[in-house]
């Protein structure tokens, strides 16, 4: 892992000490950007996500489907699905509360939540690695909640139906004078 200049303060609500900047791996982003993730090597082993999102930045087109008014809804959205996934026992990152309590801390003009790391090799498409991967999907379709039910509420996905296919398809008839020029015919509106 190498040092990344201006995380220290993204890095510190989630952790009792300061890592070692070796410790920290950018993964997208910067400390500049609207947006940043990094990995943090945590002492002991393991490492963390630390994800952050500035707060006037608005909601990328690609998660319109979420219905989320704001980035910490968008975020708040994200933690609570890990957080029902963990309570289902499924094998999914663990939302990490920061030393305050909380799974989402306003840093600055941050948005900033954190949840572990699984780590492990990319699968390569053979039948056992695809029978794992189909497994544990198939797992994750058959897990029992009510999305009726606010103890068991979970984040939209931003292929959420309801705002997805109008957003697809304002992109693809914006698209429309590209396709007709490459010979494909745009979807009406």
């Amino acid at each position: 892992m190498t040092a990344i200049a201006g995380v220290s303060q993204i890095v510190r609500p989630f952790t009792s000490d300061d890592p070692p900047p070796g410790d920290i791996r950018l993964l997208r982003g910067s400390a500049a950007g609207p947006r940043i993730a990094l990995q943090v090597r945590r002492p002991g082993g393991g490492s963390w996500i630390i994800r952050g999102v500035r707060r006037d930045q608005p909601i990328p087109a690609s998660m319109a489907g979420c219905a989320v008014p704001d980035s910490r809804a968008w975020l708040h959205g994200r933690l609570q699905t890990l957080q029902q996934l963990e309570s289902l026992e499924y094998p999914a990152p663990r939302v990490i509360t920061s030393r305050h309590g909380e799974v989402i801390e306003n840093i600055g003009d941050w948005w900033i939540c954190a949840h572990t790391y699984i780590d492990g090799t990319p699968i390569r498409p053979t039948h056992d690695q695809l029978s794992q991967l189909g497994y544990t999907l198939g797992r994750l379709h058959h897990l029992a909640w009510n999305p009726e039910d606010p103890a068991t509420r979970i984040g939209r996905s931003g292929w959420h139906p309801d705002a997805a296919i109008p957003a697809t398809l304002e992109s693809v008839t914006a698209a429309g004078p590209s396709c007709r020029r490459s010979g494909a015919t745009p979807m009406p509106a």
